[in-house]
């Protein structure tokens, strides 16, 4: 649905790619560096739902003054609405409620 829309959040809107390293999607960083741009994605989404991600296609991170990262995700919309204190957010299967 959405590709590399995360990716905005973790390095910005002009990406130079040049010392980016390729990593490992269960690497602990990555994953810190995955839920942090998916809550600031759900923060700044005016959707009502929130949004996951479902697929990792690929990771780039490199160090400067600290680590940034290049995450391409795909995410969907779940069926959890922001409120909502529900652990467990399964997507919509259904293509009506998949659309934005």
């Amino acid at each position: 649905m959405f590709i590399s829309a995360v990716s905005l959040f973790a390095v910005g809107f002009s990406v130079d790619t040049e010392g980016f390293v390729e990593m490992k999607a269960n690497d602990q960083g990555v994953q810190t560096a995955l839920k942090f741009a998916m809550d600031e994605y759900n923060k700044a989404s005016r959707d009502i739902y929130f949004y996951t991600v479902v697929k990792v296609i690929r990771v780039q991170r490199k160090f400067q003054d600290g680590y940034k990262y290049i995450l391409t995700v795909m995410i969907e919309r779940t069926e959890c609405i922001k409120d909502s204190m529900d652990p467990v957010c399964p997507v919509f299967t259904d293509p009506i409620w998949k659309m934005v």
